[in-house]
């Protein structure tokens, strides 16, 4: 509110349009396949979820949406971004090879190391830092590449460290979430950039206020909060 000033105040015509255009939509045959067809995506996500796995469910929702022929294959292949899923395949094989190389234990030593004379090599530093570094690298290359990369380090960080490794695992997984920066750090920041009413700079107007307000929260609830649980 205080970052971005609104340029309109009246917005009577443009919500007058959006009724209009719900309106005309409502009731129509493809509107309630549709719906159908989200509604039987969202429950096999809860019942089939684990047994056929939450990505199978989405791209059998997307073939029902292709059979019916509510969308066309040129339609999905203008939408969808590739390069998304090829940065997800490199980076959950960049992940594997740094476990089984032993490179994660490596990287996680020297880190520790550099992080000794800093005095962050307990404790909330410490999770600060996994919290930091796991937020940075998610807003270059999204939140699941990034774990999918860091995770192997930060765990073997834990260990090393005396740290619980769930909590530091738990911290890696939050400090992912935290990707307000960059167009491509996150499938909604894409969305709305793609209305073409933001530019990339609004991201990084906002995001580095909101990352810093995140990562204190999470810091407060892990020092007051997760003990109580053993966490």
């Amino acid at each position: 509110m205080w970052t971005f000033r609104a340029g309109t105040k009246d917005l009577s015509r443009a919500v007058a349009s959006l009724r209009e255009d719900a309106g005309r939509s409502q009731g129509s045959a493809q509107a309630w396949l549709s719906g159908t067809i989200v509604l039987l995506t969202l429950v096999g996500f809860f019942t089939l979820g684990k047994r056929m796995g939450i990505g199978t469910i989405a791209v059998l929702g997307a073939t029902l949406f292709l059979v019916t022929g509510l969308v066309t294959w040129e339609q999905l292949d203008k939408g969808v971004n590739w390069g998304v899923v090829l940065l997800y395949a490199a980076a959950i094989s960049l992940g594997i090879s740094m476990s089984e190389t032993g490179a994660a234990q490596w990287v996680a030593r020297t880190v520790l190391d550099g992080l000794a004379p800093l005095g962050f090599r307990h404790g909330l530093p410490l999770l600060f830092v996994v919290g930091l570094l796991t937020m940075l690298t998610a807003n270059v290359m999204s939140g699941g590449p990034s774990v999918s990369v860091i995770g192997p380090v930060v765990l073997a960080l834990g260990a090393l460290s005396g740290e619980d490794v769930a909590l530091v695992g738990v911290m890696c997984a939050a400090g992912s979430s935290f990707s307000y920066f960059t167009i491509m750090a996150n499938p909604a920041n894409s969305i709305v950039y793609s209305s073409g009413w933001v530019h990339p700079k609004d991201f990084l107007r906002t995001g580095w206020k909101m990352a810093l307000v995140s990562l204190f929260l999470v810091l407060l609830l892990a020092g007051l909060y997760w003990p109580l649980f053993s966490l």
